[in-house]
């Protein structure tokens, strides 16, 4: 089962990512200056939105090590691991001079390492913990037990989204690409506020899994 649910949980991530990122290449062109303020942001936006897919799968992976590694396998991979490699990233594209294009490709590059380096750890941790034994070469997929569960937190989380990013819309329509530079420029500056919170949270629903596995309510 708990094979079946990661396999759902990141084909659900690469079907709805797929469909995004071809959707936007196709569309990226009209974007601009409605929702891209200029045709460079459009044409970013093509290679950014793949972040979200590998952002999704990176999730995945740091709640199952949270779930069944202990925390020091946790912190070594979110926050070693995951910005050593974003600052290869950045010192590699300064020294070559390659521009926003070039961050911007570095930035997509370093995540998709991270997470294949990740699904590889995660795999072996499910193999010592002897997961795969009674597989017998099939995977149950509860899709619809999933869904059922699952459908309300999309929801919730679409919408968080859609909240968060609005400010950003709207000022990309009625402002310039410098403008939407500047208040994305301050917002992870602001966003520090939150930063204990944010290092702290994944390691509380493993533990309201367990409780409510036990019937501790």
């Amino acid at each position: 089962k708990v094979v079946g649910v990661l396999v759902t949980e990141a084909l659900v991530v690469l079907t709805l990512g797929s469909i995004v990122f071809l959707l936007v290449l196709l569309w990226h062109g009209r974007l601009s200056p409605g929702i891209a303020p200029s045709k460079t942001a459009a044409n970013l936006l093509v290679l950014m939105v793949l972040l979200a897919p590998l952002a999704a799968l990176d999730a995945m992976v740091v709640n199952t090590f949270a779930t069944f590694a202990s925390a020091r396998a946790v912190f070594v991979r979110r926050y070693l691991l995951e910005p050593g490699l974003r600052l290869t990233a950045i010192v590699t594209v300064f020294f070559l001079g390659a521009g926003v294009y070039g961050l911007t490709v570095g930035y997509v590059l370093a995540s998709l390492l991270g997470v294949s380096i990740y699904v590889v750890m995660v795999v072996r941790l499910l193999s010592r913990l002897g997961f795969f034994a009674s597989l017998h070469g099939r995977v149950t997929l509860p899709v619809r037990p999933m869904l059922r569960e699952g459908f309300p937190l999309m929801t919730s989380s679409l919408v968080y989204v859609v909240v968060m990013a609005l400010p950003t819309f709207v000022l990309g329509a009625v402002g310039t690409a410098a403008d939407v530079a500047s208040l994305r420029a301050v917002m992870p500056i602001a966003q520090l506020s939150m930063a204990a919170s944010g290092a702290f949270w994944v390691l509380f629903p493993p533990m309201v899994t367990r409780l409510w596995q036990r019937g501790d309510m």
